[in-house]
């Protein structure tokens, strides 16, 4: 599972808050890779390093499933773990977290909205 770290305020991180308060983590074999915090650009870089090995590592070791929370904000960041993973034929939840994404779709330019429109249409389920 992708998303926020722990620490960070916001609706991703309270999600997985929630997953955990009500024992998701505990009945099911997950790993947890956070993309982002709020602790700066710096650290977020080094989730991202992290993040990126931690995946690498669980695709190379066989095929997993990969349900990972998005937000405008961190949307081309976390398009690359996804197509990681779709490149590596793993299945993929995008779960979709915010509002605005309508908006951030007609800003984006031809190439970028390709790239999301071909993201969003090979994963196996997109949630909001």
């Amino acid at each position: 599972m992708l998303g926020a770290a722990a620490e960070t305020r916001g609706s991703i991180a309270s999600v997985v808050d929630t997953y955990r308060a009500h024992g998701l983590f505990n009945r099911w074999p997950i790993v947890y890779l956070p993309t982002h915090g709020a602790s700066g650009v710096a650290a977020d870089a080094r989730f991202a390093l992290d993040t990126a090995r931690g995946l690498a590592s669980a695709l190379t070791r066989g095929r997993i499933a990969v349900h990972a929370h998005v937000s405008v904000r961190g949307f081309w960041r976390d398009a690359a773990f996804i197509a990681a993973a779709l490149t590596a034929r793993s299945p993929v939840l995008v779960q979709l977290h915010g509002t605005g994404f309508e908006r951030f779709y007609d800003e984006c330019g031809g190439m970028q909205r390709a790239a999301l429109r071909a993201l969003l249409e090979r994963a196996a389920c997109v949630a909001t």
